[in-house]
């Protein structure tokens, strides 16, 4: 999986995210809301930070 595909992975869930709050589909709070938006995030960021390095399109880094 490329790290443009990851991106646009999480892009989609976010959009759906905001879609299924806008349209009441679920009743958090604010508080609860803006908790679910930030794990989710940090728990997409972990993931492309750990696997960044296996795209199959990467370019490696230059040597030093």
């Amino acid at each position: 999986m490329t790290n443009a595909w990851k991106a646009s992975v999480i892009a989609a869930v976010n959009s759906l995210l905001v879609f299924t709050e806008q349209f009441g589909i679920y009743d958090f709070t604010e508080a609860q809301t803006s908790a679910i938006y930030g794990l989710w995030n940090v728990a997409a960021l972990i993931y492309v930070l750990l696997t960044y390095k296996n795209s199959p399109k990467r370019i490696p880094d230059a040597p030093k």
